[in-house]
C-alpha cells in the first residue's frame, strides 16, 4: 500500500474463515483493522499485531450492534488524533430463519 496514513477498516464477522483472511491481507498492507466477531475470536486470538482491535458483538442485538459502532468511534480518536474512518467489510452470513432484533 503507497499511502502515508494506514486505512482504518471495521470488519463484521471477522472470526469467519473468509473474515480472517480479510483481516490478515489487511495487516500485512499495516491497515489498522477493528475487528468483530459473535462469540468465539478463533484464530484471531493468536494474531499478535498491535494494528488488530478485537471487539466481541452479537450484531441481531440492537444494543451490541451500538455498542460496536461506538467503539469503533472511539478507536478512531485514539491519542487525541482524528482518524479518519475509510473503510467497512460486511463479512456475515445469517443462518435461514434466524431473528434480527433490531428494537431498542
Amino acid at each position: 500500500m503507497t499511502r502515508n496514513t494506514p486505512l482504518n477498516i471495521l470488519i463484521t464477522g471477522a472470526s469467519s474463515d473468509i473474515g480472517f483472511c480479510i483481516v490478515k491481507s489487511l495487516l500485512e498492507k499495516q491497515c489498522n483493522v477493528v475487528g468483530q466477531y459473535h462469540s468465539n475470536p478463533k484464530q484471531l486470538s493468536h494474531i499478535n499485531n498491535s494494528n488488530l482491535h478485537l471487539i466481541k458483538a452479537n450484531l441481531s442485538e440492537f444494543n451490541e450492534a451500538e455498542m460496536l459502532v461506538n467503539c469503533f468511534y472511539c478507536f478512531l480518536v485514539i491519542d487525541g488524533k482524528s482518524r479518519s474512518f475509510n473503510r467497512f467489510v460486511y463479512d456475515i452470513g445469517w443462518r435461514v430463519g434466524a431473528s434480527l432484533n433490531m428494537t431498542k
